[in-house]
């Protein structure tokens, strides 16, 4: 499958080739860079605003007689809508969200995490990594998913009671951030609820749960994290 603007790349091409001749553009070829997005509160609403960080681009590019444009004045001819690196692509609307496929393969992730009895630092490297590549096309997504894997991954070493702690504080910190909230919060938050450690008074408090935790450490197959006894 050919990738987005591949059919248009022609009439691209032409086009810019034009506007060089024009002296519209100059070519420049610099280092690559990184721009993330970062939030910033709003003073009249509640909500931040999601702004991403331009001057890197903006020190590298000259172009005179340039004119912005919104989302809604700009259009491109021909349209694809086409499915590519697992995602879905419009370019009608400029919109990108998860093929049906990995829709279905994440949300079969997550009910199985949410109602698993053992974790292994595999199972949730994976579960976070699948969760990671959602958040690309999730509104905020990346913003909430910042830090997430790190944290899961740093919960799986330590005393077996901290393990535990750490463990659910970042299990409950992902499904109640805004973090790919339409695809898992439900059945997640609930599976979390129920596995919260007893030992910390905060987290029991917070989600109305009781279930004591114990670490197994499995050798090469990693820490193993089950919980035993009933929900009250």
């Amino acid at each position: 499958m050919p990738p987005p603007f591949s059919s248009t790349s022609p009439q691209l091409s032409a086009i810019l080739q034009e506007m060089l001749l024009q002296g519209v553009l100059e070519k420049y070829s610099g280092p690559v860079f990184l721009s993330c997005p970062f939030l910033v509160p709003r003073q009249d609403r509640q909500d931040p605003r999601l702004v991403v960080n331009l001057s890197a681009l903006n020190a590298h590019i000259e172009c005179h007689h340039f004119r912005m444009v919104t989302l809604k004045q700009s259009r491109l001819e021909p349209t694809q809508d086409l499915q590519w690196l697992g995602m879905w692509w419009d370019t009608r609307t400029s919109t990108i969200h998860l093929s049906e496929d990995n829709r279905r393969r994440v949300l079969q992730q997550v009910r199985r995490a949410s109602w698993s009895t053992t974790f292994t630092h595999r199972i949730w490297t994976r579960l976070m990594g699948s969760l990671t590549f959602a958040a690309q096309v999730t509104p905020w997504g990346l913003c909430g998913a910042g830090g997430s894997s790190g944290k899961a991954t740093g919960c799986f070493h330590g005393r077996p009671r901290t393990v535990c702690a750490r463990f659910h504080h970042t299990f409950t910190g992902c499904c109640v951030s805004g973090c790919l909230r339409a695809f898992w919060r439900p059945r997640f938050l609930e599976g979390c609820q129920r596995r919260s450690s007893k030992s910390t008074q905060t987290l029991r408090a917070a989600v109305g749960a009781s279930r004591h935790l114990t670490v197994d450490r499995a050798g090469d197959t990693g820490s193993r994290l089950t919980h035993r006894g009933t929900s009250t």
